[in-house]
């Protein structure tokens, strides 16, 4: 497994900067840290986790994608820090620190009940496929107002392979009720050098669902010089911005375990 993960992290590709004569080198990986639709969770986690510790991730910016338990966020940014000081999620604040974590519950049943009655009382006939599509059909204005924490608690420990499982989204309702829980988005992006306004961009903004998908973006990323970029925004097509390439790497790449910018 251990080879097999240092494989797929060299792949990566280098950036080219016309300006500076400089090459920052991209890495992306899928690091796959699901326990229901991947086998082994426990023993990959612990794995990349002392990869990170020992130094044997190669490039300067890594873009990271399905890392979706808030505590596996904060592990990984943990292990690489020593190597890659500067990193963004959904889980940081705008100064690049970890926002303030969440303290009342992800869910309220005056929020879930409507939904799970809507379920109940016009999907329960239905299973997986059609179950899936009467839930969309039917009860969407229901869990649309239902917080998008909540609906990602929910997701955690439910396969999105697997026929939808009703009891077992009661079960883990149980928990989400009782303890909090930060949307990841699955995405985080390490870096050795500082990120420039950094942003989570929903791409399902303005409606809550089950799996909730976006991308990272950050403006540029600063090299080693003496005198720092210019006040003013490049372009998205500059080479002196990275901000499509953190784009494509850290976010639209998520069902590969190893992909190239």
């Amino acid at each position: 497994m251990a080879s097999g993960l240092h494989a797929a992290l060299a792949l990566c590709v280098l950036c080219y900067s016309v300006r500076w004569n400089e090459t920052t080198e991209f890495v992306t990986f899928n690091a796959g840290l699901t326990e229901t639709d991947v086998p082994e969770y426990a023993t990959r986690r612990e794995a990349f986790l002392l990869k990170l510790s020992n130094n044997e991730i190669p490039g300067d910016v890594v873009c990271l994608q399905e890392i979706w338990k808030p505590d596996d966020v904060a592990a990984v940014v943990q292990a690489a820090k020593p190597n890659f000081p500067h990193s963004f999620s959904a889980m940081h604040a705008a100064d690049g620190k970890f926002a303030p974590k969440p303290t009342s519950p992800a869910c309220k049943a005056a929020k879930i009940y409507p939904m799970l009655h809507c379920i109940t009382t016009q999907c329960l006939s239905d299973s997986g496929a059609e179950m899936d599509e009467c839930i969309s059909k039917n009860c969407k204005s229901v869990i649309n107002e239902v917080p998008q924490d909540c609906l990602s608690c929910i997701a955690d420990k439910q396969s999105t392979r697997a026929a939808t499982d009703l009891a077992a989204i009661v079960e883990r309702l149980q928990q989400c009720l009782t303890t909090s829980w930060h949307t990841t988005f699955g995405l985080l992006v390490l870096s050795k050098r500082p990120l420039f306004d950094p942003e989570v961009i929903n791409f399902h903004y303005g409606t809550f669902v089950l799996v909730a998908r976006g991308y990272i973006r950050a403006k540029r990323v600063s090299r080693v010089l003496d005198s720092p970029l210019p006040d003013r925004d490049y372009p998205l097509s500059d080479h002196y911005g990275v901000s499509v390439i953190i784009q494509r790497c850290a976010c639209f790449l998520w069902w590969w375990p190893w992909s190239r910018c």
